[in-house]
């Protein structure tokens, strides 16, 4: 249709001449990836450069354009202060590439660590974070790239930047700090905007970690269990209109398409 061709400059300069091909120059720069409304509602959450074609000057206001960055602003100083060391974790590496330039304004030594580093690299940059005396404050990973085969205890402080739609990828993300050699309690930090579609993602979240409770945990996928779990998350009398159910013991085994639909 006519939105498809206006991405082939061609056809835009064949159909409209000389306005045309202004038209097919600005357009596709300004609707460039507004195709997947949920990724771009999460980038609303995360930082507004995140739709900016044209570059973007490192100064306060990187700060105060995001909610998230200026509460990193107010946290990360005082972890630095008590001594700690500090595992950021986010999906999108563009959003990487903002926090960069702001742990460099505020001098933050980091390293980085994304699907684009070698294997060789990984491990010269898990080193360096981990070496006793190591200058490096901050070590920022992609979520995906970094939750698996790393062992960085020497730091005991993570923060999630935006939660993943599977709750499996964030807590090997944790896992990271959590590794034999810590020695410190650690720290999570969970970053979501309220009132966004990152509360959305975050119960998403929690509802497939309940469903994996009740589905793979032996012993737990009965009427008895399902119905006293729900209550908690129900209330006042909400949770009542289910309390029958709770009397009979020998409750049916909820399973397959009707333990799903329950839930």
């Amino acid at each position: 249709g006519p939105a498809a061709d206006a991405d082939d400059e061609p056809p835009a300069a064949a159909a409209g001449g000389g306005g045309a091909d202004n038209a097919a120059a600005v357009v596709p720069s300004k609707l460039k990836g507004l195709n997947n409304v949920l990724m771009q509602l999460r980038k609303v959450c995360n930082h507004p450069y995140l739709f900016r074609t044209d570059g973007w000057t490192i100064d306060e206001t990187l700060v105060r354009s995001s909610g998230k960055f200026e509460l990193l602003d107010r946290i990360l100083p005082k972890l630095r202060a008590a001594g700690h060391r500090v595992l950021l974790f986010s999906q999108m590496t563009a959003l990487m590439d903002l926090l960069e330039e702001f742990f460099r304004l505020r001098g933050f030594a980091h390293l980085r660590l994304d699907g684009g580093t070698a294997a060789d690299e990984r491990e010269r940059r898990m080193a360096m974070f981990n070496a006793p005396d190591s200058p490096h404050f901050v070590f920022l990973l992609s979520t995906r790239a970094g939750g698996l085969g790393l062992n960085l205890t020497s730091a005991d402080t993570v923060v999630i930047f935006d939660s993943d739609w599977n709750p499996m990828m964030d807590a090997q993300a944790q896992d990271r700090a959590h590794r034999i050699g810590q020695t410190r309690e650690v720290h999570i930090y969970r970053m979501v905007c309220t009132g966004t579609i990152e509360e959305n993602i975050l119960k998403k979240s929690m509802q497939k970690r309940e469903l994996d409770h009740f589905a793979i945990q032996a012993g737990n996928f009965n009427t008895e269990h399902f119905t006293k779990e729900m209550a908690k998350k129900q209330s006042g009398g909400g949770g009542g209109g289910g309390g029958g159910g709770d009397d009979d013991g020998d409750g049916p085994v909820i399973g397959g398409e009707q333990g799903a639909a329950a839930m």
